[in-house]
Order: structure tokens, then sequence, then C-alpha cells
């Protein structure tokens, strides 16, 4: 018998291959060896003598796509094997993309194919071994001959499991997968292999799209459909408008266009005016979003990419199971209606915090994504809040709190700073679990001193609030923003820009450090009144509304003691939670606004950033200029 006959004998003979259940917690320890789960294409590497051939788990053919892979599957030691694992493409951090594995990049991406089982070994069928050694036997033929290759051992670990799937989704990976111990391996879907996820995540058949209002050649949005059973029908599932590029617009455009139908193939679609165009499903789609609406829609969907190697007829919503351990399960049962987010309880998470329209969880979720990029901005400020609180909303939608008197999560820290009359108690933001218990306290925004706690009287930056009246056009906020830089750079000052989540923009000079208050909203306060001596058309330095009207407020009150501005990237109080956003001074155009971005697409930003906006900001050594002060 020929290699490429004995390939597909081998082929067909292991079959399918076993995939994991999904929980909704991590199984016990003791009983299962963990792994980090991977975010790419299941693939069988499969040798006999001198032939190789990958294949999906649908026995689709990747041998010449994944070339790399398929040459390092030639070299390990064994006549005949079969490699089960993922095949990865990797980011510049050197994190699996799907993204980047499914767009046709690949070929010129850095393939990395993770092993995790050996099914197969010269002559062998291992499946009904103990897991155990099945692994001991993936060692011997992979380790040694493949060091510098694109093979690479799954790692499986014995240790915390809670601090593996935190491991995993720091860094952005997809969860963990748990093994039981002694298990043998069997095709299809079990419950000695369970699946934890950091967010939720499967696969959508593309039912129709809604066209790119700019361009009726790419796609504004994918409607999505799902099956509830695997011989169900498919139900709309709603509809995923981020995590696509320009390309991806027009390229799904291009590829869905064939497929157009004249009426929607599932019932339950909604008309969107008419515009929707419907198709016969082919295509699928990987998203990512926080969870199941009780309509069955998911909600914050973000498009990671087609799944080639799935049918629409295997979209099944996967429904995550109570974990095999009974503590475990009992433990979720009693919390099941106060979820965890960074080890903070959740109470009423499904209420909705007016006006914002976002659910407690949602906005607890939204911390926990961009904390690493917000904490930075707040860590060891002290804060004052706008809180949600039914029936007592001010009309700009929420309850000042500047004190912390006795209430919230311990994961915040509270310092106590002299005031005129007394000794004031605010809280701090040192984590991004601290974050997120603000999101517990129905916190709306986040606003944060000029100065640190553990130096509250020298602030180190000051804030030039740019506050237009409601006849002001946006291109003179940008002009004005731009003036204020120009003026600054004059007096040696750097400075960086951010949207409010408002209608204006805040300019921000950082500072060592050394200055008082006085000295601060001093400068400032001439600064501003500089500005409308030259300009009395366009500028205006007092407050009352009266005398703003056609002109920009230049606020230097945000540098008064006690005074605050709004944290980078908290949200607003506002309806569809806007949020104030550091941005690139190349980046603000008369096409932007300073509402551009919410909670729903500010991490769709930050994903796909490849460079920090204010890189360099809090590297900044600079002084106020000594005549100014």
């Amino acid at each position: 018998m020929g290699s490429k006959d004995r390939l597909d004998a081998i082929v067909e003979r292991v079959g399918d291959v076993q995939t994991a259940t999904l929980v909704k917690a991590v199984p016990e320890p003791h009983a299962f060896t963990y792994e980090l789960k991977w975010d790419g294409y299941r693939i069988l590497g499969v040798k006999a003598g001198a032939a190789v051939r990958l294949v999906s788990r649908k026995r689709q053919d990747y041998t010449k796509e994944m070339a790399s892979v398929a040459r390092d599957v030639a070299t390990v030691d064994a006549d005949e094997c079969v490699l089960d694992g993922e095949v990865c493409a990797l980011d510049e951090r050197g994190v699996p993309s799907f993204q980047l594995l499914q767009n046709r990049t690949r070929r010129r991406s850095s393939l990395v194919y993770f092993v995790f089982d050996l099914l197969w070994l010269d002559g062998e069928d291992l499946r009904g071994r103990p897991i155990e050694e099945r692994r001991k036997l993936l060692e011997q033929v992979v380790l040694g001959v493949n060091r510098k290759g694109s093979i690479v051992i799954s790692s499986a670990s014995e240790g915390d499991p809670r601090a593996i799937l935190a491991l995993a989704c720091e860094r952005g990976l997809e969860g963990i997968v748990a093994k039981r111990k002694g298990s043998t391996y069997s095709a299809g879907k079990k419950p000695t292999w369970l699946k934890v996820k950091c967010r939720a995540r499967q696969e959508f058949a593309v039912i129709g799209y809604l066209p790119l209002m700019e361009t009726r050649d790419a796609v504004g949005g994918l409607l999505l459909g799902v099956k509830d059973s695997p011989s169900g029908p498919l139900h709309y599932a709603g509809k995923v408008g981020t995590g696509f590029d320009e390309k991806t617009r027009v390229a799904l455009a291009k590829m869905l266009e064939p497929d157009r139908v004249a009426q929607p193939v599932v019932k339950d679609v909604p008309r969107f005016d008419d515009i929707a165009r419907h198709v016969k499903p082919r295509l699928v789609a990987e998203v990512e979003f926080t969870e199941w609406t009780e309509g069955g829609h998911i909600r914050h969907p973000s498009f990671q990419g087609l799944r080639e190697d799935k049918t629409p007829d295997e979209c099944v919503k996967e429904a995550p199971r109570e974990s095999a351990s009974p503590s475990t399960s009992t433990r979720a049962k009693k919390n099941e209606d106060r979820p965890e987010v960074l080890g903070v309880s959740i109470s009423n998470p499904s209420r909705v915090l007016t006006p914002t329209g976002v659910t407690k969880l949602e906005l607890a979720r939204y911390y926990e994504a961009v904390g690493e990029h917000m904490l930075p901005h707040v860590k060891g400020r002290p804060l004052t809040l706008v809180r949600w609180a039914e029936g007592k909303e001010t009309e700009k939608g929420g309850v000042y709190l500047r004190h912390a008197k006795a209430w919230g999560p311990d994961v915040l820290r509270r310092v106590k700073i002299r005031e005129k009359t007394k000794l004031g108690e605010y809280l701090v933001a040192d984590t991004v679990a601290a974050l997120v218990g603000l999101a517990q306290m129905d916190i709306l925004e986040i606003h944060t001193w000029s100065s640190r706690a553990d130096d509250v009287e020298h602030p180190d930056r000051v804030v030039f609030d740019l506050d237009p009246a409601p006849d002001v056009p946006w291109k003179e906020v940008v002009r004005a923003a731009k003036l204020v830089r120009e003026r600054l750079e004059a007096l040696g000052l750097e400075s960086w820009v951010k949207t409010t989540g408002g209608k204006g923009l805040h300019v921000l000079v950082p500072l060592v450090p050394e200055a008082d208050w006085d000295e601060c909203l001093g400068f400032t306060r001439a600064f501003a009144q500089m500005m409308v001596r030259d300009d009395p058309k366009r500028f205006v330095a007092a407050v009352p509304k009266h005398v703003r009207s056609g002109r920009i407020l230049v606020d230097y009150l945000r540098n008064n003691r006690t005074n605050t501005s709004v944290a980078a990237y908290s949200t607003r109080a506002r309806p569809k939670a806007p949020v104030s956003v550091p941005i690139a001074w190349d980046e603000l155009t008369a096409d932007l606004r300073s509402d551009a971005w919410n909670i729903h697409t500010v991490v769709d930003r930050l994903r796909r950033q490849r460079k920090d906006p204010w890189a360099g900001y809090f590297r900044a050594r600079q002084r106020l200029p000594r005549a100014a002060r």
C-alpha cells in the first residue's frame, strides 16, 4: 500500500475528533488537567511515510494552505501518526489571532500548530489509552525533532484552574480546556473534556446584511442566524456591526451578493426599514459577544472572522452547562442572579441604568474590558462620581457623589483629605477590579482630581475644558483645541487631547508635581483670559450661559482644588453611554465628534489600536514656565 493510500486509510479509521462541552465554571481541581484554549482551526496532522495531510474536523484539506506546518509534521519521529491540535496565526504580540488565520494573510503570518493529543502511532490506534499515556507518546514523537519548527505541545497543568483561566483571559486567549485524568479519546462532544471561555463566542449562519450607508457596496452589519438544537430551524440571533476593517466590509458584500434572495430565510428577522439584504445561508461567522438576551439575541457582538471549516447547519446555540464539580455547581446556582466580574459580585445585573440604556452587568464587563487602558488615568487619584439612583436623577442624568462615607466594595481604597471645614473621605480605584466595583455601585461617570492622593497639594496636570455653546459648529471646537496646543507649544509645553463624551474637548498638560493649586489655577486662568482677549468673538472665560452664545468656554476652573474632570474611558450619564476617549492630534478633524465612541464601540477601537495615541504622556517631565508661575 502506497503512502497516499495509507493516509486515506488512517484518516478513515480515526474518524471524527473529540470536542469539549461548554460549562459555566471551572471544574474541580485534582480530577482534571488544564490547557489553554487556542483560537484557530482544529487540524489533524496525518503522516504515513513521506506523505503528509492536514485535515479539518470536516475533512477539508489544508495541506497546501498550511505548507509550513505540513513540512514540520513530516519531521516527527514516527512512520505513521495522527496529531490532534489547533493551527493558529500569531499577531505581533505573539497571541493567536483568528482574523489573521481566516482572512488569507496566513500565508504571510507565523503559523503555529499547538498539538495536544496523539491518536495513532505506527499502526496502533491510541484512542483507547488513558490521556496521560497519549501525552507521553506525543512528547516522544515531537520533542527533539521540532525545536525550531511550527509544532508546539500545548502544556497541561494540574494547578489552580481559576488562576489558569485568569491568565488565559489576561493574555487575550479564548479560555481553558479541562480534560479528565485517565480518560480515553471518544469522537463527539463528551463530558470528559470541558471548556470555560473568557467571553461568549460561537459560530452563526450569515442570513443577510445591512449595507454601509456611505456606500452600498460594503457591509455595515451582518444578520445572524442560529439553531436552538441540531435538528431545529435557524432563527434570528441579532446583528454584528463591529470588528470589520474596510477591506473586509467590501469583500463580504461581494461574497454575499450572489446569495441574495427576495425574502428572509428565517421568520423572525426585523424589517430594518426595508434596507436589509437577505441571503441564503452559506457563510459562517465567528462572533464574540457578552451574553444572550432573554429574547434570544446576542449582546455587544464583535465579528472575529469567517469559519471556512464550519457549515450553517452546525450553527447551534452553545449553552453552558453546570460544571462536573458538585461544589462548583451548587455555588454557580447560588450565585446565578449575582454574576461575578473579576471577583466582584454584581447585584441586579439586568437592571438598566438610565439614561445610558445599558445594564449594570454590561457596565461592569465594559470596565473589565477597558480596565488596563483606563487604569493609568485613574490610579491613585481621588474620585468624584455620578451615580444612578432610581427616582433621584438630576436633569444631567445622575446624583453627584464626592465623599465615600461607608459605602463601596472592598476593592476600592479610601483616603482622607483635609477640606475647608472638615476631613473628607474619598474613594480611589487602584485596580481594574476597583473599576468594576464602581459599576457595582451604579456609577455612571468617574471624575478624577488633577493630583494624586499621595501628594494631593501638587497637581500633576492642568486641564483645559473647551465647552462650546449649542450653536457653535464642531469644526470651531477642533480649531480651538489646535490653537490651545499651538499656544502651549510656544510656552514649551506639550499637550494631549481627548473627547469628553459630551460636546467638547479636553486638552491636558502633564506636569512634574511641584506647583501648587493656586499656581496651576493662576496659569490656566491667565491662559484662558489671553485667548478671550485675543478673540472675544470666539472665546469666553465666564461660566454664565447667557454670555456664551456663539462662543466656546475655555473652562480653567477644572484646575481648582477639589474640582475634577471626567476620566479617560469613563462612560457618561447620557443616552447610548458615550465614552471619553484619548485620541491622537492627527485624529482630531471636522469629521470626528466628541461623542464618537460609546460603551459598545470603544472596545473594538482598543482591540484594533496598534499604537497608544497618548504614547509619551505619562513619561513627560515638564513644568509650568517660571514667568507664568
